[in-house]
């Protein structure tokens, strides 16, 4: 089967925004932050989630906190810089639960470093409630967002997430502020937990732009539509992505078959807490060691890039297979449990039997908690496709659709 259109390198919405409060804070003491009196927000009333009920003060108060394990529950791979908190991957960031009547944020960004195609967004979601959740631009620097607000005291769970990807403008969380009977506290786990481990496709890349003439936006680029979050969805679980458009294995997205492009690969990634921070910022590279709970069941779509570099090439395709091995290993080495489940094919299949030849060996040589998955090329006539010839929404949707039933099939959800 041939690949679909030539992707180019890929690293080369409309908003809700959210209201901008104050700008470029120092990094003082947090009894510094200046008060924020400015209504921003209509009333809104939320459905009550369940919280632990205790004795309520008289009056609300005002709480200023950073984003630890003490307050937030943080969502896939984060990383420190001092107090403040990087959510550079795609969905990753934090949630917590509060009873009051504001929330602020602050958070900053190295939007300057990058083109306005570039710059770093998130997305605000209460009670999860999808539908109305805030999708937003972060303003270059450091600003305070005002992400809730009530006239009267709310019960409401908050997770603000990051939708663009790591390559692009990072996000820090650098405190919270309350008015609240209490401080915020983090939410549970929910029972299944997926790591999903790919290329611009788990990154939902293009997913929103008009047609594949659609120059790379990120603004246009929203995982909470892609296959990830959407299979993730279908099985109540938390998800936590590593993922960067144009990676591949043996090499990134290249212009000639033979000539590598490895300046990051998914192993870099992988094995580092947050490679683009670390390598921007001019900081030590930081290994990535596991503090929270590992996932379940990690799904490995990587090898669309790969093929660019080894085009048909037996010798190149076998050097690809190594890469994806040592992959596999590491994987395994981060998650002894976790069932792995390796995918290919939505932008071309070509690579899939070396896939099924490092799983085979794998099981021979590890264990035989490992699977491969074959999904069908996009139907571009049907579902259109995304910027840059990347999967539409209509596609991303029978991704996970097909992954969710091989999950449910195989019992990896149990």
């Amino acid at each position: 089967m041939k690949l679909s259109k030539t992707i180019k390198k890929l690293l080369t919405g409309t908003l809700c925004p959210l209201l901008l409060i104050s700008c470029a804070p120092t990094k003082t003491e947090i009894e510094d932050i200046p008060e924020l009196t400015e209504a921003v927000l209509p009333e809104t009333t939320w459905e009550e989630t369940e919280m632990t009920e205790t004795p309520k003060p008289s009056e609300c108060s005002e709480f200023i906190v950073k984003p630890t394990d003490e307050f937030v529950r943080k969502l896939g791979r984060t990383t420190n810089d001092g107090d403040t908190l990087y959510a550079s991957y795609s969905l990753s960031g934090i949630e917590f639960e509060m009873e009051g009547t504001l929330c602020d944020v602050t958070l900053t960004t190295d939007g300057e470093r990058f083109s306005d195609d570039r710059k770093a967004y998130a997305v605000v979601t209460r009670n999860d409630d999808a539908e109305n959740s805030w999708r937003f631009k972060l303003e270059d620097g450091t600003h305070t967002y005002r992400i809730f607000q009530s006239e009267t005291p709310q019960k409401v769970k908050i997770r603000l997430e990051k939708l663009s990807e790591s390559a692009m403008a990072s996000m820090g969380i650098e405190r919270i502020k309350t008015i609240s009977y209490f401080e915020p506290s983090p939410t549970e786990e929910k029972p299944l937990k997926i790591q999903f481990v790919g290329d611009s496709i788990t990154c939902a890349y293009g997913i929103e732009g008009a047609d594949e003439n659609s120059p790379f936006d990120t603004a246009e680029e929203n995982p909470l539509i892609g296959f990830a979050n959407l299979t993730a969805e279908s099985l109540s679980a938390d998800k936590e992505l590593i993922s960067w458009s144009g990676i591949g294995a043996v090499s990134c997205c290249t212009d000639k078959v033979g000539v590598k492009e490895d300046y990051v690969l998914i192993g870099d990634l992988y094995r580092r807490e947050d490679f683009n921070f670390d390598n921007v910022n001019g900081r030590e590279p930081v290994e990535f060691v596991r503090e929270n709970r590992q996932p379940d069941i990690v799904v490995v779509n990587i090898g669309t890039n790969d093929y660019f570099y080894t085009g048909d090439v037996p010798e190149l395709i076998t050097e690809f297979g190594e890469c994806y091995y040592d992959l596999l290993t590491e994987i395994r080495r981060q998650n002894p449990h976790a069932d792995i489940i390796c995918t290919l094919g939505v932008l071309g299949n070509q690579l899939m039997p070396e896939i099924e030849r490092c799983a085979e060996r794998f099981r021979e040589e590890l264990d035989e908690n490992i699977y491969t998955l074959e999904f069908d090329l996009h139907d571009i006539e049907n579902d259109g496709m995304g910027s840059k010839y990347h999967p539409s929404a209509k596609t991303h949707r029978k991704m996970a659709d097909r992954l969710t039933e091989f999950i449910i099939e195989n019992h990896l959800n149990d």
